[in-house]
């Protein structure tokens, strides 16, 4: 795997590689992800919805990036996504129950699903996602890991448009 950097001169013109990001297979679905300046540990990066948030409440420069991501793995993705969501809220409803009927069992047990589902999606996100950080100095993305194939490409476009 490699770390790639897209020039946001090229993300504004809407040019992006055509390569999945995660597999390298041809593809012309993409998806939008927020790049934020990040000199922090990267692991924060894999906490669900972490970046967003962090942009727009310590008011940090940010950018919309657009990330080509073949169907194949975005359903491989949303599955996964899907069954933490589920999870949680489990454990949301199981807290809520408990707190209810006043019973300290079901609070516990809710409070232990609740964590470990966050904890399992966040090392989801950094062992089968990406992260995308913004240096504003250069005017770039750094989105890693990602593949060879969308490397390749990332940086002919990145030449392309520096000539």
């Amino acid at each position: 795997m490699a770390r790639s950097v897209l020039r946001l001169t090229d993300q504004r013109r809407d040019v992006v590689p055509d390569r999945c990001v995660l597999s390298g297979v041809p593809t012309s679905g993409a998806m939008r992800m927020t790049a934020t300046v990040w000199e922090g540990r990267r692991w924060f990066l894999s906490v669900p919805g972490f970046v967003a948030l962090l942009a727009r409440v310590l008011r940090r420069p940010h950018v919309t990036a657009t990330i080509p991501v073949s169907p194949a793995v975005r359903a491989r993705w949303r599955s996964r996504v899907v069954v933490a969501q589920g999870a949680a809220a489990f454990g949301g409803v199981l807290i809520v129950t408990g707190s209810a009927i006043g019973a300290g069992a079901p609070i516990a047990a809710g409070v232990v699903v609740f964590v470990c589902t966050i904890a399992l999606w966040a090392r989801a996100n950094r062992n089968w996602w990406i992260t995308c950080v913004l240096d504003s100095a250069k005017a770039v993305i750094v989105v890693e890991p990602t593949h060879r194939e969308f490397d390749r490409e990332a940086r002919d476009i990145f030449v392309r448009s520096i000539r």
